[in-house]
Parts: C-alpha cells; structure tokens; sequence
C-alpha cells in the first residue's frame, strides 16, 4: 500500500475539511460551467478515492470532476486503489462508506454536516494508516475504532 499517499490524503483532508465529501467523487457549485467553459472550480469538494487522484498527480479538480460526471462507473475508485496499491475489497471498504465497517459507517449517515464527515474519514485514514503486529497493515484486518471517533 502506499502508505505517504494516503498520509497525504489523510493531511490534507484534515487541514481542508470544506474540501471533502464522501458521498460524491467531486463536486464543484460551477460544475458545468468547468466542464463547458474551463471555468476554475468553485467549492470543490471530492471523496477520498478524488483526493488519492489528486494528490497523486493523476489529475487535476477540472478533471476530476469531468471524470466524476463522465465516468460514473467505478472508475474513480479502481484508478484511485490502483494509485494506493489496494485490493478491490480494500478499496470497497476506504472509498464507500457504505463499505466502511462499524462505527463509522453509522456515524457517517449521522454526520450534520461536510466538518464532521471529514473528522470521521481522517478517523478512518488513522485506522488505515496504524501499524497492526503480525498482520501488516490494518487494511487487510476488520478496522478498530479510535477512541476519539467524533460520535
């Protein structure tokens, strides 16, 4: 796994939480005006696998979103896993959290707003993120909750 990459999304997620949106791979209030005109983004906001695109040098946010509107089929999320070297399942488990296991996936669908959603994924990233001893990485174990999940 790409252990800096996701460091990275990790980083930047936390000092960017207006950036972030797990519910779309990117989203931007000038959408189409981006897609159209070449218009810079406005409000951007994009989803771990976006922010792994990003920050990986796989694209830019214009391209992001072109690819979040003209690819909707996955692909966002197999070309992010690729980038982190993560398995599928991994990637179902990371990028949707309908895939993220217990208590975040709950606190997730209770989160008020876009601050407390990214609180909760940069929870999730330090699980993904710490050391397990015998097992590698905590990717490939069911992810144990941090003491400070925001609830």
């Amino acid at each position: 796994m790409n252990r800096a990459l996701l460091w990275q999304v990790r980083q930047h997620i936390a000092r960017y939480p207006e950036r972030f949106c797990a519910a779309q791979w990117a989203w931007a209030r000038n959408v189409y005006a981006v897609l159209a005109a070449g218009a810079s983004p406005e409000g951007f906001r994009c989803c771990i696998a976006g922010h792994v695109l990003l920050l990986g040098g796989y694209c830019d946010e214009a391209m992001l979103l072109r690819l979040s509107v003209q690819r909707d089929d996955g692909f966002i999320g197999r070309e992010a896993a690729r980038l982190l070297g993560i398995s599928r399942e991994q990637a179902r488990r990371l990028f949707y959290p309908t895939g993220w296991p217990e208590p975040y996936r709950s606190r997730y669908y209770q989160a008020a707003d876009h601050e407390a959603e990214a609180i909760l994924a940069v929870s999730l990233l330090d699980a993904w993120l710490q050391p397990v001893a015998g097992d590698g990485w905590l990717i490939s174990s069911p992810v144990e909750p941090r003491a400070s999940i925001p609830a």
